[in-house]
């Protein structure tokens, strides 16, 4: 009993584990974007001037 216990523990770390990996991999990419607009803004700015 205790054994499934910690297995349905563990899956459940796992899945939280792989939630928390989506999440920051989609906020990596989301502020990689604004960057990459910030930089193409400036850069803008800077051959216009």
């Amino acid at each position: 009993m205790q054994q499934i216990q910690q297995q349905i523990l563990t899956e459940e770390q796992t899945k939280t584990i792989m939630n928390l990996k989506d999440q920051l991999q989609k906020k990596i990419k989301k502020e990689e974007e604004e960057v990459s607009n910030e930089i193409t803004d400036v850069v803008y700015i800077v051959t216009k001037n």
